[in-house]
This record gives structure tokens, sequence and C-alpha cells, in this order.
């Protein structure tokens, strides 16, 4: 107990899927809470794309319009799949990876490493991949058709 106006200090451990449930479930004690243990780019999901792209200047692509049509959403893709396989709790199970496919009904299929595909992005996670989905909208299938040229 704190000798100042008889408060209790503490830490609280959470994941981060729980801090974004806590940020967007309107309540401002928990927001608060959720962006105690985040970075609020990482907490706000309706962002997270540009909120990524603002955190890697490297992103930024020079190259011609019809390339970049497909680059974006690729590099955009990317960035999400390295994002969500560096968090803590979406390490992989063995090895089984998934990755996004079925233009222009996007789904996910899982892979083996054995079976890996160059130039195919790898989620850790089946959750992960169908989140990347949600994030990027109609705009993933720009990625899936380049796969068609």
């Amino acid at each position: 107990m704190d000798t100042k106006e008889g408060t209790f200090t503490g830490s609280v451990t959470l994941s981060i899927d729980k801090a974004i449930e806590y940020y967007n479930s309107g309540d401002p004690t928990l927001k608060e809470i959720a962006k105690g243990a985040f970075c609020e780019y990482l907490l706000d999901q309706e962002n997270l794309v540009e909120n990524l792209i603002a955190e890697c200047p490297t992103f930024r692509v020079n190259m011609s319009s019809m390339d970049y049509t497909f680059m974006r959403p690729y590099l955009e893709l990317r960035l999400l799949a390295r994002y969500f396989n560096t968090l803590p709790e979406h390490k992989p199970d063995g090895e089984i990876r998934y990755y996004i496919g079925g233009f222009p009904n996007p789904i996910v299929f899982s892979i083996t490493l054995r079976e890996c595909i160059p130039g195919v992005i790898l989620f850790n996670r089946e959750e992960d991949a169908e989140r990347a989905i949600k994030i990027m909208g109609n705009y993933i299938n720009v990625y899936l058709r380049g796969f068609d040229r």
C-alpha cells in the first residue's frame, strides 16, 4: 500500500489480443490500461497498416504505377505478417504456416515449411491471416490479383 492517499500500486500482464479488446471496449478505464501496456498505434486495428508504415520509413517504394498498384498491398501484407509473427504469444506450433489465396474471395490455406512457395507471405497463426484479410478489406484482392499477371 502506498502511504500517500492510501492507494495501492501494482502491475498487469496483458496480451496484445486482450489489450486490443480493452482498447475497443468503449470503457475509458480499460482503454487506458491497454494504452499503458502497448503503444496506441498497435492497438488501433482500423489504422494498423498506416501506423506500421509510419513506423517503417523504408517502406516507401519508387516504381511504375502498374507495379506500385500490386506492390503496395504486397508490402502492407508483409508488414502485417511481420507484426503478427513477432508477437510473443503468436509463435508457431510446429511446421505449419498459413497464407492467403483464393482470388476474388480470399481464404486462408495451410502449408508446411517444406512446401514453402517463394514470395508467398506466411503467417504463424491462421487467426492472424484471417485478421489481415479483415484489416486489408477489398484491398487484399489487389494483392491476390497480382499473382495472376
